[in-house]
């Protein structure tokens, strides 16, 4: 509507099919996807229109009330997306430099324009207070102040190492991955549309510079619309989600454009204007080509399957249930099952995410246990005590990971010998006691299907990342002496030195941690004569407990690392000596008959696996609650058992 309103029905119709048939928003834009990305959009419009919407009115006080309304958009958009800073940093930026040409031309150019300098001063002036306050109304003072913090937070984005100690999350979520090059064209609607739109935007932006001829409103997006897309498209090179926010700017100065070229062409000869309408066409007909190719690969997120066990859920737990499970996932369960979780998309770069991958991989059911009931009983505040009493985030970390891993009587000996008895006593309260509230945890294909990132989270080694994070600011005398407090072995920490050497700086955040995998998918067998065959290559022998792999690419029998099979209710495993592949081979036999996954030996033995695959088998804390198959995946809710 404020494109027809300003350039007329070309440039609505072209911004409209360009913003919302794109191949990185349409997906994002549909029933199913659980995230306000459509509000991502439309706020930083409505701020930058009613924003300068204020330069046109000749009155001052209805130009403060527009200013004051943007400020408004501005704190509701702060209320719905952590990132909320961007286009705010883009106005005050754009406010800035039209302050210092105007001081410039003045000073210089003998060009005096007091009364424009003047109202650029009261209407950045105006943003700011009102910003303030309506920030402070919808959210409180700490958005604001922590703008600087959520800047540097944003540039480190894709880097493990962002923090001292813990890992940092969101360098694990694909959709925050570095794109190519051709990827971000992709996904903004391709060459054909990218281009165009990237030519309108610096046509625009020269106009500016050239002082040619223009309204109030169209003087003032035309370097906001330059510096939208300028942000924007350096973000997208970080992530590649923010390519969606080069949308705006893009569709904005394309229908522009065209919608000009048209009225221009007409008035010189009136079959010219069949020129920008042949090529709006030919534009239209790949944006919705694009929309129709993202429409055939969509599909709710949220399936039948997975809307029937949530609701289970609600109606067979306790309102006041804890759900215990992986952060993607936690939107839907405070949504569909009204029940509490540790971690959800919100706050999914937070330390319980870290720990919640450490009891996911463990090995050990007692300490996933025990990690499951610090989650429960206060989330992360037994660090924060710790923390808060060492002064020292890296060794509060390693004597919490020392008591996790250490039996009731020795945490409480430890505890007791560490800590001051008042401290102690509700450490013990929050790593030991039962949780109040019943508490539930669900295994399910999507936890399989990321399981490298978790493991990489999981496996966060924090002597390396401490190291890593230091090695350019702390001599090596002083980092071994720091090591030394919790390595014992002097070796060891100057192997682990001269490791950090070694790596590239840019690779210091993955030498950190560690990944494990799945090799394969879950494949059938059939058994002949004591020979059980998958379909995989793979061949089984029960009655001497020996397996192959038997890869087209290999050409010959290769032996696994060790075979993982249940017997009498307890995980064996069967190591090869003479192995060829670095990976093990679990066997399930079941009601559907033999199965086999290829995986890493070291995930074999994890928490996950004895859930998902083994459906809690031989677990004395996790009792079966319900499942449900999902395609070739399985949903499989536990109830935990404290005792």
């Amino acid at each position: 509507r404020s494109c027809l309103s300003r350039w007329g029905n070309l440039s609505a119709v072209i911004s409209c099919l360009y913003v919302g048939l794109a191949p990185i928003f349409l997906p994002r834009s549909s029933a199913g996807w659980f995230d306000t990305d459509i509000l991502n959009l439309l706020f930083p419009l409505l701020i930058v229109w009613t924003y300068l919407i204020a330069y046109e009115k000749a009155n001052l006080k209805s130009a403060v009330v527009y200013v004051c309304f943007s400020a408004f958009w501005l704190g509701v958009f702060c209320l719905t997306w952590i990132n909320w800073w961007f286009i705010f940093c883009i106005i005050v930026l754009y406010e800035i430099v039209s302050l210092a040409g105007l001081l410039f031309g003045c000073l210089w150019g003998k060009k005096e324009a007091p009364a424009l300098f003047k109202r650029h001063f009261l209407f950045l002036g105006c943003f700011l207070i009102f910003s303030f306050l309506w920030i402070i109304i919808f959210s409180g003072p700490g958005p604001f102040f922590d703008i600087f913090n959520s800047i540097s937070r944003s540039i480190n984005l894709n880097k493990p190492l962002a923090n001292l100690v813990w890992p940092n999350i969101y360098s694990t979520v694909d959709e925050l991955r570095k794109p190519s090059f051709y990827e971000i064209i992709n996904q903004a609607g391709g060459m054909p549309l990218f281009v165009p739109g990237v030519c309108c935007i610096l046509l625009l932006f020269w106009r500016h510079l050239r002082n040619q001829k223009c309204t109030v409103f169209e003087s003032g997006l035309r370097p906001i619309l330059f510096l939208w897309f300028a942000a924007m498209f350096f973000a997208s090179s970080r992530g590649i989600r923010f390519v969606m926010f080069m949308l705006i700017p893009l569709g904005i100065s394309l229908g522009w454009i065209i919608n000009e070229a048209y009225v221009h062409l007409g008035a010189i000869k009136r079959y010219l204007r069949n020129i920008p309408l042949i090529i709006c066409v030919v534009l239209c007909v790949k944006m919705l080509d694009n929309g129709a190719r993202s429409a055939e690969k969509l599909s709710p997120l949220m399936n039948d399957t997975y809307y029937k066990m949530l609701t289970a859920i609600k109606e067979r737990t306790p309102p006041e249930s804890i759900i215990n499970s992986w952060w993607d996932l936690g939107d839907w369960y405070k949504a569909v099952s009204r029940r509490r979780v540790i971690i959800d998309g919100q706050s999914q770069n937070v330390p319980q995410t870290y720990w919640m991958a450490r009891a996911l991989l463990s090995d050990n059911e007692e300490e996933a246990i025990r990690i499951l009931k610090m989650l429960d009983n206060g989330g992360n505040r037994a660090f924060e005590l710790m923390n808060a009493y060492f002064h020292d985030p890296l060794k509060a970390v390693f004597v919490l990971n020392k008591i996790l891993s250490s039996s009731p009587k020795e945490t409480q000996e430890l505890m007791l010998r560490l800590f001051p008895r008042p401290l102690a006593l509700r450490l013990t309260e929050l790593i030991l006691s039962k949780p109040k509230a019943e508490a539930y945890f669900v295994a399910d294909y999507n936890i399989k299907n990321i399981i490298r990132s978790i493991s990489f989270i999981g496996n966060w080694d924090f002597k390396k990342s401490y190291l890593a994070y230091h090695i350019n600011s702390i001599s090596k005398p002083e980092m071994t002496r720091r090591l030394s407090e919790f390595i014992r072995d002097g070796r060891q920490i100057e192997s682990l030195y001269r490791q950090a050497e070694l790596v590239p700086k840019d690779g210091l955040g993955k030498w950190a941690s560690s990944s494990w995998r799945f090799r394969s998918d879950l494949v059938k067998g059939r058994k002949t004569d004591g020979i059980v065959l998958f379909d995989n290559g793979l061949v089984y022998d029960t009655k001497k407990q020996e397996v192959f792999l038997h890869p087209s690419e290999y050409g010959e029998y290769k032996i696994p690392e060790s075979l993982f099979f249940l017997e009498n209710n307890v995980l064996k495993e069967i190591v090869y000596p003479r192995h060829d592949l670095d990976y093990s081979v679990l066997i399930l036999n079941n009601q559907d008959g033999f199965q086999a996954i290829l995986l890493d030996t070291q995930l074999a033995k994890s928490l996950f696996v004895r859930l998902y695959f083994l459906n809690g088998t031989g677990l004395k804390h996790f009792r079966p609650f319900m499942e449900e198959r999902s395609g070739d995946g399985y949903i499989r809710v536990f109830q935990i058992n404290w005792e």
